[in-house]
């Protein structure tokens, strides 16, 4: 919990975009229970995807959208969940 407490401190203070905001929130819980659990090792599998699309001003096909999706296990057969993060990173100047 006290993990939880000083990550999610020090971002309600830093100065980062809002959709980062959630998902240090959510890797925050991941880690705190990592810790409570006293896990030595964990495990990850990342599904990225794209949205490949034209940017106002551009004209070539440009990847306008990148999410990935990460799930954190507590062991190498990926059967125990931890919990998952989601990220999405938008191009510049992309409006979905």
């Amino acid at each position: 919990m006290a993990v939880t407490a000083t990550i999610n401190a020090i971002v309600k203070v830093a100065n980062i975009n809002p959709y980062a905001k959630i998902s240090v929130t959510a890797i925050s819980v991941i880690v705190n229970y990592i810790v409570n659990k006293n896990v030595k090792w964990t495990y990850v599998i990342e599904n990225v995807s794209f949205r490949w699309t034209q940017i106002p001003n551009v004209t070539l096909q440009q990847r306008a959208v990148e999410r990935t999706i990460r799930k954190f296990y507590t062991d190498s057969n990926y059967a125990t969940v931890i919990g998952s993060a989601t990220t999405t990173v938008y191009a510049k100047e992309y409006k979905d």
